[in-house]
């Protein structure tokens, strides 16, 4: 997490990988982060790599959707998600 907020530091990697700069993060996406605390989530992505991406792959949509089969059953997940 972003000291004093609630964004964690997945959630800028999110924006750049979605190919957004750190100037429209700041500026456009999270107006109430200012440049410093962005490129401070990257640096610390950087110095974090394998944690941050484990944490990134253990919450990617295909795992919660396996992880709600497993406990609801495939008829309550495709209720639930409107499929």
């Amino acid at each position: 997490m972003i000291k004093g907020t609630r964004i964690g530091i997945d959630g800028i990697i999110g924006y750049t990988q979605a190919g957004y700069t750190p100037q429209e993060i700041a500026a456009e996406i999270l107006p109430h982060l200012n440049l410093a605390q962005i490129y401070d989530a990257l640096s610390y992505y950087e110095d974090h790599l394998a944690q941050i991406n484990e944490v990134l792959q253990s919450n990617a949509p295909e795992v919660w959707r396996a992880r709600l089969q497993q406990k609801l059953g495939e008829k309550a997940v495709k209720q639930l998600l409107g499929r």
